[in-house]
């Protein structure tokens, strides 16, 4: 659902657009716990993540939901503290590099009409 006009969107949205856009339950984001579908990191998770799994397709496997959301959110939160200039086109090249086989243009103009805005919107105006 997009957000109606005059409502700033939040980062709390855009990441439920990643969510939506990563599937569903029955998908691996969702068997994983991980809703943003985040690749599993071999440097390693915090201890608010606990005890974070690899796949065998190489995507981060978090103990509950609540905790891969939690992830989701701090890291699209820190992405955007490093590069608040960058546009939601700009943001998702990062996230989902087509070179990882990822529809990065579509995914982009699917989480902007899902706020309401462009793949132009300055990622730093979510915050």
């Amino acid at each position: 659902e997009a957000v109606s006009s005059g409502k700033q969107p939040t980062v709390e949205a855009f990441c439920r657009a990643i969510e939506a856009f990563e599937g569903g339950p029955g998908d691996a984001s969702h068997r994983n716990n991980n809703p943003g579908n985040a690749r599993w990191n071999p440097s390693g998770y915090m201890p608010i993540y606990g005890d974070v799994k690899c796949s065998p397709n190489g995507f981060a496997i978090f103990p509950t939901y609540a905790l891969g959301w939690l992830y989701l959110v701090n890291m699209v939160k820190g992405m955007i503290h490093k590069r608040p200039d960058n546009t939601i086109l700009q943001f998702m090249t990062r996230y989902a590099p087509a070179s990882d086989n990822n529809p990065t243009l579509a995914y982009a103009q699917f989480i902007a009409k899902r706020l309401g805005v462009t793949i132009d919107y300055k990622m730093g105006n979510l915050i």
